[in-house]
């Protein structure tokens, strides 16, 4: 299986810290007809049932909400796959120095490095915070990351940790059951 990556970055400096935005990353697949009557990896499996629960409707309920942000083409890489939120340009914003990004990133336990449940920093008009949870069968850490420098006059959805969470794990046996 071939990889292919494109990588945009965006380097934003303050306070302390530096974030570092990727905006897209994605896997070719085989052509699936080419292997016909071989059965569709694990791998495909999960990311098939993962792209199910981690919806921009899942994240944002609120429909006003939703229409602020847009999905970037979801990323696997090795044991996780992540899906970004990107807050869509608004007037006042500069490009590339205004952004939030709202990153869920589903891995295995195993390949996790210990982190507090969660953590943040920031600055003036900027932030970082990370909130992990795990799914009830113990097969994945999810964290909820939350990146964002923006001036004062953006429009912007509540971000709650704790809701996305809860949507989420709510999710996870419904798609889990639901196997295509």
């Amino acid at each position: 299986m071939e990889l292919e990556v494109t990588v945009k970055a965006t380097l934003i400096p303050f306070a302390t810290i530096s974030l570092v935005s990727f905006a897209s990353c994605q896997r070719t697949h085989p052509d699936l007809s080419a292997t016909a009557g071989q059965p569709v990896s694990v791998e495909q499996r999960e990311s098939s049932r993962l792209d199910r629960i981690t919806t921009l409707e899942t994240v944002f309920p609120n429909a006003s909400d939703r229409a602020l942000y847009e999905l970037i083409t979801p990323a696997t890489d090795g044991h996780q796959r992540s899906y970004s939120f990107a807050l869509k340009q608004q007037v006042g914003m500069e490009v590339p120095r205004h952004f939030q990004l709202l990153t869920i990133t589903w891995l295995h336990p195993a390949h996790a490095k210990s982190a507090p449940a969660t953590s943040s920093t920031g600055g003036p008009n900027g932030g970082f915070v990370e909130k992990i949870v795990h799914t009830p069968d113990g097969a994945y850490e999810i964290r909820i990351t939350l990146g964002e420098l923006l001036p004062e006059t953006v429009r912007t959805a509540t971000v709650d940790f704790d809701q996305i969470g809860k949507r989420l794990l709510d999710a996870y046996p419904l798609a889990k059951s639901n196997k295509t």
